[in-house]
């Protein structure tokens, strides 16, 4: 016979809720500071409180209807064959060189637009795979009309699909069984081969001479508190802490 939880318990008040609430994006604001100082790592952190801001606490999700979203603009189409990932950029710097993403909003030259919490959260499509057939190399896009992958069947992400791998694969625990959408969207060779002419050799992202600092998936997930945190009218970064 098994044992009966007889711990007494209370149900949190409206305002106690709203504490909670405010906690949470307090907590998003320090972790994007963190980051921002060079510990991308907390990005899958980062994850798991923005999936709770967003769907843990109903008297905290009611207002969020009146809010406006922002994201980048759309060009994903059945026209473009390679893949499309909105939400970061690539920059190479350092000595010796290094790639590293940034999040969007700090290229200072994005074209946004406004939305719904709804469109924002689970219709925006801020990923998208190459038509490239499964088992390509990374970057391998189809051409003279080789076999490909139709649009509709090509796997997307929307915000909340991202946050929700993130938070239940590597932020809230680890798990074993690691989706290999993960690894394909964090590959450096996803968008291509990069290489650069150094005084001593060529570097190259192909036999992995050329490291990459900061990965691709954390600078998602910065995007996206950054979004976030701008649409609840808080600072962000470190410029906020």
């Amino acid at each position: 016979m098994g044992r009966r939880n007889n711990s007494a318990s209370r149900k949190l008040s409206t305002d106690e809720l709203l504490a909670h609430f405010e906690q949470s994006l307090n907590t998003i604001a320090k972790s994007n500071a963190v980051y921002d100082q060079g510990y991308s790592p907390i990005g899958s952190s980062i994850a798991t409180e923005v999936y709770k801001v967003l769907t843990e606490n109903g008297e905290a999700t009611r207002p969020r209807g009146k809010l406006n979203f922002s994201g980048p603009l759309d060009y994903d189409n059945p026209s473009v064959l390679s893949e499309v990932e909105k939400l970061t950029f690539m920059e190479l710097g350092g000595d010796p060189p290094k790639l590293g993403y940034l999040p969007i909003y700090r290229s200072g030259d994005v074209q946004k637009f406004t939305m719904s919490f709804r469109d924002w959260w689970n219709k925006d499509v801020i990923y998208r795979a190459s038509a490239a057939m499964p088992g390509s190399s990374p970057g391998m896009i189809p051409v003279n009309e080789s076999p490909s992958v139709p649009y509709d069947k090509r796997e997307k992400l929307t915000r909340l699909r991202l946050v929700q791998l993130l938070r239940n694969k590597v932020g809230s625990h680890l798990e074993a069984d690691w989706p290999l959408l993960l690894d394909q969207i964090d590959d450096e060779r996803a968008w291509g081969i990069a290489t650069i002419q150094t005084p001593d050799r060529v570097l190259s992202t192909q036999d992995g001479t050329l490291k990459v600092e900061v990965r691709r998936l954390p600078a998602m997930m910065r995007q996206i508190s950054h979004e976030l945190v701008e649409a609840y009218g808080r600072g962000d970064g470190v410029s906020a802490t």
